[in-house]
């Protein structure tokens, strides 16, 4: 058993693997709720959650920076090790079939993406985006690609839905309008 599964097998280890989840939502440069709030989320003590966010930067999937009464940011985040504490496997994508060489390429461009950053990945191609948002919903993927509409239209229906990261691009430099890209995640 390695010295990261060890650690996680305490109340403070439990409280680390809901910490990493939320961290996943995070960037650098955010601020974190207080620990009050995070004891409150969880239902422990406040000595828990100091304990498991020392735990979380001792393994070095985060590095926070206090600042006093501005809160507490995060300076760095170690995807990939916040990604195995939070018990997390493979990271599972859907997206339209690649009918053009701009959605191979955006496919080849994700998987390369989440090699460098050694997190392993897998991304099924499926028509309609109904579909991909209900098997999103149900938990079989952790994202969809979808068009910046239809984004929008699942995320007016659906309050759990959110638009995590959207490349708006409106002309191409020949002039021909392109699509923008939406990932929908589970907030």
């Amino acid at each position: 058993m390695t010295v990261v599964r060890q650690s996680l097998l305490s109340k403070r280890g439990i409280v680390a693997t809901h910490l990493a989840k939320e961290l996943l939502k995070s960037r650098v440069g955010d601020r974190i709720p207080r620990i009050a709030d995070y004891a409150i989320q969880f239902h422990v003590g406040h000595g828990t959650v100091q304990a498991a966010l020392k735990t979380l930067e001792e393994i070095g999937a985060v590095r926070l920076e206090p600042r006093g009464q501005k809160g507490t940011h995060i300076e760095a985040i170690e995807c990939p090790r916040l990604w195995q504490v939070a018990g997390r496997e493979v990271v599972f994508g859907a997206k339209a079939l690649p009918y053009t060489r701009r959605c191979e390429g955006f496919a080849t461009a994700l998987k390369y993406s989440f090699a460098r950053c050694n997190v392993p990945f897998a991304l099924t191609f499926m028509r309609g985006v109904l579909s991909r948002a209900n098997g999103l919903k149900a938990g079989r993927y952790d994202f969809i690609v979808c068009s910046r509409l239809s984004g929008e239209v699942l995320c007016d229906r659906d309050p759990d839905l959110q638009i995590w990261c959207q490349r708006r691009r409106d002309f191409d430099p020949l002039g021909v309008r392109t699509f923008s890209w939406t990932l929908s995640s589970i907030a």
